[in-house]
């Protein structure tokens, strides 16, 4: 059965793509720019608004308007320490409940096909993709709400490092490495290794924000 996507979602999808990958950091968001690139009703774009608001990607600041948010280098390691915690409690219930983990193979082979030299947004969505399917293996519809809270600042993050942190593939060794502990059922190891990825990605956060000074 095919999902029914309200013109509300839709536009909340393109402007969140549009933020992540052609908006600068702290550039203003107005009703009359979005309806020109749009083409929807001003009711529908203050729903996306506030919506994305709710997320915590735009910010509205009183008697000035709304904005891109600008992650800070503190930001990064508030949002990164939180998604290890969530990621490493999906560890701990893919194993204990005995998950398959196809998933998360299939989605750490369409890492392995993207190249962040040849494209970017792909390689980086595919990313994400991967650690989405892990919280989501956990079938744990309460994790994946609060996993989901988050998510959108974890791709800003991303995102607004871009120009400042080096290119690489590192990311699909450490996938491979989480999953061969998770698929082997070493909950101690995944869980390792995941702490090791996540602390390297702050790190290069830190340094990307840090040389933008």
């Amino acid at each position: 059965m095919l999902k029914t996507v309200s013109t509300v979602d839709a536009i909340c999808s393109q402007l969140e793509n549009d933020i992540f990958f052609n908006l600068s950091p702290g550039e203003k968001i107005t009703e009359s720019s979005l309806n020109l690139r749009y083409g929807v009703s001003r009711n529908t774009l203050r729903e996306a608004i506030a919506y994305l608001i709710s997320n915590g990607i735009l910010v509205k600041i009183a008697n000035r308007g709304v904005f891109v948010r600008e992650i800070t280098r503190e930001d990064v390691r508030e949002i990164f320490s939180l998604r290890a915690l969530l990621e490493a409690e999906a560890i701990r219930m893919i194993i204990e409940k005995n998950v398959s983990t196809s998933a998360l193979s299939e989605k750490a082979e369409l890492l392995t096909n993207t190249n962040p030299h040849d494209d970017w947004n792909e390689h980086v969505r595919a990313d994400m993709d991967f650690h989405s399917t892990l919280v989501a293996s956990a079938k744990s519809p309460r994790l994946s709400r609060l996993y989901d809270a988050i998510a959108s600042e974890v791709m800003l993050c991303i995102c607004q490092s871009k120009q400042h942190i080096p290119l690489t593939t590192v990311n699909d060794i450490s996938h491979r490495a989480i999953l061969n502990a998770l698929s082997e059922k070493k909950q101690a190891l995944a869980c390792q290794l995941l702490k090791k990825h996540i602390e390297s990605a702050i790190s290069n956060y830190e340094k990307g924000f840090d040389a933008q000074i």
